[in-house]
């Protein structure tokens, strides 16, 4: 018998991917968002430790107005899921995401060159109940390659499946279109 607290856990986990992945592509050109996936209060934070705890009313408010401020630019950025998946020994959901601007706009690569991608993962922490309580903006993307060491957040490549691990598992999904 299956306990009704993991159960529940494990549809929010998945409701969250699912959403992430559909709406996440569409962030800057549909105000319909579904923020049902967010815990009452989001920790938005980076790699250079800047944090800030918001309400989930006023982290609703600030990403639908990248909508409004795209609908109201010249500048039409896009978002594309390179890969997403939720690992359970982190309990976060990791996309790793391409965002395009116009040439007319440059972003500071991880390198120090200037251009107008800005490549990363997007990590979203998940609470008991299965829904997301953070949110990390991470530059840093693990080298890929023959000679390059595995990282301890590697990239599962199963599309769609639940891979079992020693401690738990992950949900894995490849790339997407």
């Amino acid at each position: 018998e299956e306990d009704p607290d993991r159960r529940k856990f494990i549809l929010n986990v998945g409701k969250a991917v699912d959403t992430i992945k559909l709406q996440l592509p569409n962030i800057f050109h549909d105000s319909s968002l579904d923020f049902s996936i967010f815990a009452c209060a989001i920790c938005v934070s980076d790699t250079s430790r800047n944090r800030i705890v918001l309400q989930k009313s006023v982290y609703s408010a600030a990403v639908k107005s990248l909508c409004l401020a795209a609908s109201l630019s010249s500048i039409r950025p896009s978002i594309r899921i390179r890969k997403i998946e939720y690992l359970e020994d982190y309990r976060e959901i990791q996309c790793l995401v391409s965002v395009v601007l116009p040439d007319s706009v440059q972003v500071y690569g991880s390198d120090g060159t200037r251009s107008a991608l800005w490549e990363g993962y997007f990590r979203f922490g998940v609470n008991n109940e299965g829904l997301i309580q953070s949110h990390t903006f991470d530059r840093r993307i693990p080298p890929t390659g023959k000679n390059s060491v595995q990282s301890s957040r590697s990239w599962l490549y199963s599309y769609g499946s639940w891979i079992p691990g020693p401690s738990g598992g992950a949900f894995a999904m490849t790339e997407l279109p």
